[in-house]
């Protein structure tokens, strides 16, 4: 039985944390995991990802009444189809997913009442199962949460009037083969302004192939890997903020999943990852505490790779050495 709470040694360079000009680096400091790790597999499967994407400009036509022909932009490695109809903007990416938006909705200041949540749900689950999304190979989408867009309207006398309600969303999470997903393109999101109107979509599901059974590293092989790469090359944490000094790091929560990247980016994988969260405990310039929110994806396969972090499980990689993505084959 693994200890729920433990400490590890690690250096003053961890999570990619900036620390001040002229500040010496301090003697190790600890990281004390406050959480369980997980029970992990000792294979999971990584998914090739298909580069025919789920929606297509002709799929959305109907949901969102376009017209007109789409046009080819972006570069040869990274071309994606632009459709724009009047204040109406539909987008579909190579190897990606595919947005929506309409302007004079997702634009708009004009206050709204808010919307019924029952038929802001049904009505977004009705448009994804027309595109057939709700199920697409081993990705499965299920309600997450109700969102919503307000602003705040400053008057020529300086008064400010707001915040007003303008639009709601409808996010789906979704989870591959059972495990949750990590990263921006594992969600999907419906907005609406008046009287349900469709004023936005966006998703990253991708179709996925078979890449075949791989071995994973137990998280606290994961763990001393971002600790090395942090050593290396300073990074650890998405988040950036400069300290003076880290005095710990608290780790809240570390779970295993499928990274998705956004749909806007390019991807050839769908890869396993942990996520971890946590808290950042240091000292300003001002030498006052602060604390600073920890968020990390650091790959669970043995020979796992984040291209949109070009993060590999070779902590001597960086950012400049990650050209493209190792070549992976489908299962035949």
């Amino acid at each position: 039985m693994r200890s729920p709470y433990r400490t590890l040694a690690c250096s003053a360079t961890l999570l990619g944390l900036a620390l001040a000009e002229g500040s010496a680096a301090a003697a190790p400091w600890p990281v004390d995991l406050a959480a369980p790790l997980p029970a992990v597999p000792s294979q999971l499967r990584r998914y090739i990802v298909d580069p025919e994407p789920v929606t297509t400009i002709d799929d959305l036509r109907g949901p969102f009444s376009l017209v007109g022909e789409p046009e080819t932009v972006g570069d040869d490695e990274d071309p994606y189809q632009h459709l724009r109809d009047a204040e109406d903007h539909a987008y579909v990416y190579l190897n990606g997913g595919a947005t929506f938006h309409d302007t004079n909705i997702l634009d708009s200041e004009t206050k709204m009442n808010g919307l019924a949540q029952n038929r802001v749900w049904t009505t977004a689950e009705a448009l994804l199962n027309n595109l057939g999304m709700m199920e697409v190979g081993p990705t499965r989408h299920s309600r997450y949460k109700i969102g919503k867009g307000e602003v705040k309207i400053t008057k020529p006398t300086g008064a400010v009037q707001g915040p007003f309600l303008v639009h709601q969303t409808a996010v789906f999470t979704s989870t591959v083969d059972g495990l949750p997903t990590f990263g921006a393109g594992g969600e999907t999101t419906v907005t609406f302004g008046a009287n349900y109107r469709l004023g936005g979509f966006t998703h990253g599901t991708r179709h996925l192939v078979d890449g075949g059974m791989h071995e994973v590293d137990p998280p606290e092989v994961a763990l001393q890997r971002m600790g090395d790469r942090a050593d290396l090359q300073n990074r650890f944490n998405l988040l950036k903020v400069a300290f003076a000094s880290i005095e710990r790091v608290e780790i809240t929560s570390v779970r295993l999943g499928y990274f998705v990247a956004p749909g806007t980016s390019y991807a050839d994988t769908v890869e396993p990852a942990y996520e971890v969260v946590g808290l950042i405990h240091g000292y300003g310039d001002d030498g006052n505490p602060g604390t600073v929110d920890l968020l990390w994806y650091e790959p669970a396969l043995q020979d796992g790779f984040i291209a949109d972090h070009c993060v590999s499980a070779d902590p001597d990689l960086t950012c400049g050495d990650f050209v493209g993505t190792p070549e992976v084959k489908p299962v035949e």
